[in-house]
């Protein structure tokens, strides 16, 4: 485990783990290395051991895929963009605090880590965009501008 919420984990969750119990509203960062099996004949496999939290998308397949390092602004609370409404429908709205236009890409990307969406754009101070094609799950919102990502998880209900 990496961190918890943003934090060094205490001794006891150090080292090697196959377990982390994550509480609500809490985000774990782990580091882990896939070396066999996980590929699109056999995924690898997610789970919570509460069978009504399984039902409800706490289960789930993922495939690993080649990666260049960890994105350090993955857990950041305080972005200079939010992301409204989270969980979303239909339509999910990002809001810059910068006043200005800026230019920004918008990728969308599923548990697989496949962009499902991108949008390059000027914005001023929000932007719409239309999530009515994606399947209820979750999804990372990843804004670039200038030399600078941030990253967002968000819900598709």
């Amino acid at each position: 485990m990496l961190d918890r919420n943003g934090n060094t984990p205490p001794p006891r969750e150090q080292g090697r783990k196959d377990v982390i119990l994550i509480k609500t509203q809490e985000t774990v960062r782990f580091i882990a290395k896939f070396d066999d099996f996980g590929g699109d004949p056999v995924p690898f496999m997610y789970h919570c051991h509460m069978l009504i939290h399984e039902d409800g998308g706490m289960m789930g397949q993922f495939v690993v895929a080649a990666t260049t390092g960890i994105f350090e602004n993955s857990v950041q609370d305080n972005l200079p963009y939010s992301i409204y409404p989270n969980p979303a429908q239909n339509l999910i709205t990002f809001v810059s605090e910068n006043d200005k236009q800026v230019s920004i890409d918008i990728e969308i990307f599923n548990l697989q880590g496949s962009l499902v969406i991108k949008k390059s754009l000027l914005m001023n101070k929000s932007y719409t965009m239309d999530v009515s094609s994606l399947k209820t799950g979750f999804y990372t919102a990843v804004l670039r501008s200038d030399n600078e990502k941030y990253s967002k998880k968000i819900i598709i209900k």
